[in-house]
């Protein structure tokens, strides 16, 4: 299978990352959440309509099994830890479960690309259950009210996105205005602190939300959870993996945004498809010996056995798996077809 014909390398309309199918025609982690939270917010609307309802401080009886509350928690009701972020506030224009979406179709495409489907569900759930300890350990035994929203995990998304990409410069919506992704984040989290300042968290479980945050943090810079080293020592503003409201900084800051190297890689497969041939550097990948040759490199056979295993390993764990020698394999190929 030629690189084009993967699901993961095809861009969006609009350009940025994918939003569908990962390597081996299974669903995005990104996708499963977002469908469980619209599934769960169905059912909650049906629940509140026969069973009435609920206000911040006396949940209905759906509520009050499946949100986060100290009273739960301490009767036993373990799974409140990961269920409340998939319920959502009954509000004006369904606000909430809106804006908790919205932040993880765009950082979840994108910190996926990256992470890979098992990393982000992790990241995730993570970022959940961490947010959920922390309202605990701050306000739990003393409130009276419950906790649900994946505001936690959002957070966690749009942290572990700044700590991969601090300089990427991102639109906001309001008011609109680019700034970097460290910014950005640092910005939301300083809003939470305010309003904690000014009195004004009653019915806000900032604590969930710096909690997601702070996981989220941990987990993409020291690797917690994700297999154990720093995420952030590679640098992947020339992927090409981007929220659609992404914008390259200028070019004295930061250099030529480039295209893709997967998208050059696809480009070479297509050129191989249609028997085209290109000159070829005689630079051979450290580490391989001899390595194959030339004509190898030409060869479907080649690509099936030694490339397509790599690839998928990247669609299913992320980039950050690969073993030096299959990042020095993949460099190798790259520069012998071009």
């Amino acid at each position: 299978m030629g690189l084009e014909n993967r699901d993961y390398m095809r861009q969006s309309p609009g350009g940025g990352s994918p939003f569908g199918l990962l390597g081996g025609g299974l669903p995005s982690a990104t996708k499963q959440i977002l469908i469980a939270i619209v599934a769960v917010f169905l059912v909650q609307l049906g629940m509140n309509a026969a069973l009435g309802p609920s206000d911040a401080f006396r949940p209905n009886w759906f509520e009050a099994n499946f949100s986060l509350s100290w009273q739960g928690i301490s009767h036993g009701k373990l799974w409140q830890f990961v269920t409340y972020a998939f319920l959502h506030e009954i509000g004006p224009f369904f606000l909430h479960i809106l804006f908790n979406g919205y932040v993880i179709y765009v950082f979840g495409r994108t910190v996926e690309m990256r992470l890979g489907r098992a990393g982000l569900f992790r990241l995730f759930f993570g970022s959940v259950v961490g947010g959920a300890l922390l309202w605990l350990l701050i306000s739990g035994r003393s409130s009276t009210g419950y906790v649900l929203g994946a505001s936690a995990g959002a957070y966690g998304l749009i942290v572990a996105y700044a700590t991969l990409n601090p300089n990427r410069m991102l639109m906001l919506v309001f008011p609109p205005m680019l700034l970097p992704a460290k910014w950005m984040a640092i910005g939301i989290i300083g809003i939470d602190l305010l309003m904690v300042v000014a009195g004004q968290n009653r019915y806000v479980a900032w604590q969930a939300h710096l909690g997601g945050a702070l996981v989220g943090y941990l987990m993409v810079r020291y690797g917690i959870g994700l297999g154990g080293r720093s995420l952030t020592q590679v640098d992947t503003s020339d992927w090409g993996w981007s929220p659609s409201m992404q914008r390259p900084l200028p070019q004295g800051e930061r250099g030529i945004f480039r295209t893709s190297v997967f998208q050059r890689m696809a480009e070479m497969f297509r050129s191989l498809r249609h028997g085209s041939s290109h000159g070829s550097s005689p630079s051979v990948g450290r580490g391989f010996g001899p390595g194959p040759g030339e004509d190898d490199f030409h060869s479907p056979d080649y690509v099936e056995r030694e490339i397509d295993p790599i690839l998928d390993k990247i669609s299913e764990r992320g980039f950050q798996s690969l073993s030096r020698q299959e990042r020095l394999k993949l460099e190798q190929f790259h520069r012998r077809r071009h």
